[in-house]
């Protein structure tokens, strides 16, 4: 069915002072084929259909043009999806093949071994020259401990408060445990010419299984000019109850003493065993005399 769709004029109302008069005027835009087209309709005439018959014809031949378009296209990216997973798989199976090709050693070479532990087997070697290697002084029987050479305040000038630290390897005995001491020798002096105390310090356990024999310790800071005297840092093995011994005296005399400094436990438990030392000292000015302890 054809809609009319009726062609609205323009009016144009014109008028003057006490008149009671106005004028219409009525303009067409269209153009002669319009006027054609609306003169047909009006009167109530069908126009011929061949034109639109034709339209309708064209119109069905273009959207069947477009679901052709539409299928092949849609095929070929069918298509190339496929062939791209086939290249991913295809690239997949090369990587691999050359993987293994490249983790299988050649006639003559030999495999390298990988650890399955990080903990060292030995202790390290061509260390710098601020290490020093501890002396032993005894090897219990059945007592697998090996104490590397310590890092002796990362090879900087000693001070108020020094920093060591090591490696151990092996594990105490059960029941057992290692710790370090200090000892400051009574045959040397501060810069003030106050000898060691010559006693016995406790400063930390050691356990060889945390950190994969791991350790280190810094110091508390001392008064400037101890740097002077020489101390010994012992590793020392025994039961908790006598390294405990070394905390109890330390209270005991605290508690006896209202002042002063505290002097080192006189002489160590018989049950517990020193199995090896470094020491450690600041460079003593020249002419420096130490007073009798």
């Amino acid at each position: 069915m054809l809609i009319l769709s009726p062609t609205v004029p323009a009016i144009s109302v014109a008028g003057s002072h006490g008149q009671q008069g106005f004028s219409v005027t009525s303009t067409d835009d269209n153009d002669p084929g319009d006027a054609q087209s609306n003169a047909v309709n009006k009167n109530n005439q069908t126009p011929t259909g061949g034109s639109d018959a034709e339209d309708k014809v064209s119109g069905r031949s273009l959207k069947n043009r477009i679901l052709d378009f539409t299928s092949s296209t849609t095929g070929i990216i069918s298509g190339a999806s496929a062939l791209l997973v086939a290249l991913a798989v295809l690239i997949g199976a090369v990587t691999g093949l050359w993987s293994k090709l490249a983790q299988t050693p050649s006639s003559g070479s030999t495999p390298k071994v990988t650890q399955s532990s990080s903990r060292p087997l030995s202790c390290p070697t061509g260390l710098p020259s601020w290490y020093k290697q501890p002396k032993t002084l005894e090897r219990p029987q059945g007592v697998p401990l090996v104490i590397c050479p310590v890092d002796v305040n990362d090879g900087r000038p000693l001070s108020r408060s020094l920093s060591l630290s090591g490696l151990i390897l092996g594990s105490a005995p059960p029941g057992e445990h290692l710790e370090l001491v200090s000892y400051p020798d009574p045959n040397t002096c501060d810069v003030y010419g106050n000898p060691g105390t010559g006693g016995y310090f406790g400063l930390q356990e050691i356990d060889p299984s945390d950190n994969n024999g791991g350790w280190q310790f810094t110091t508390p800071k001392s008064y400037p000019g101890s740097e002077t005297i020489r101390r010994f840092i012992y590793f020392v093995l025994g039961s908790e109850s006598a390294l405990q011994s070394l905390t109890a005296d330390r209270l005991k005399w605290t508690q006896t003493h209202r002042s002063g400094t505290y002097p080192g436990m006189a002489t160590l438990p018989p049950d517990l065993t020193e199995l090896a030392y470094i020491t450690v000292q600041a460079p003593v000015p020249h002419g420096l005399h130490c007073r009798r302890p």
